[in-house]
């Protein structure tokens, strides 16, 4: 059994969480540790468990109907088992009814890993994101925006961020 369990800043397990999150993502797309798990009514961090057993965490922001997926990794030593097509399902039970967005490094053919991109892309597109057309760049790397459970405007997605910022 898959389950989503959240996550406060005591809880013994941020330490996996911090060692996935290190060595899940590139330093230049990290934000600090303490931000990511940072205590607010926007923000959840959810504990992924199969069976009882950690196994990857999801970081999200939540502001009126949209939630962004800023952070997803599931252990690589149990990937390609379906595990983060399960998740993103529990994602819209955990926020029913909410548009669920996230970003994805834009395909790149000069980058090293754009056959690493072009694969993270395709999963998401075949668990039901859809492309927005929304791209921007963040410390010099160019991301493209998806969404489930709708669309959103370029103008909805700065408003987002936006309200984010002064809450």
């Amino acid at each position: 059994m898959i389950e989503l369990i959240s996550i406060d800043q005591k809880d013994d397990v941020l330490e996996k969480i911090n060692a996935l999150y290190q060595s899940s993502f590139p330093s230049i797309q990290r934000v600090p540790f303490e931000y990511l798990v940072m205590s607010s009514h926007q923000r959840d961090i959810l504990g992924i468990y199969q069976d009882g057993r950690f196994c990857g965490f999801i970081s999200m922001i939540t502001f009126g109907d949209l939630t962004y997926v800023a952070y997803f990794a599931i252990d690589k030593t149990i990937q390609g088992r379906g595990l983060g097509s399960k998740v993103l399902s529990l994602i819209e039970n955990y926020k029913p009814g909410n548009k669920i967005i996230l970003d994805v490094e834009a395909i790149n053919e000069q980058a090293p890993n754009n056959p690493h991109r072009i694969r993270r892309k395709l999963f998401y597109l075949n668990n039901g994101f859809n492309e927005t057309g929304i791209r921007y760049f963040w410390n010099n790397e160019e991301y493209e925006t998806l969404v489930k459970n709708g669309s959103i405007t370029k103008q909805e997605f700065d408003d987002f961020w936006h309200s984010i910022s002064h809450n």
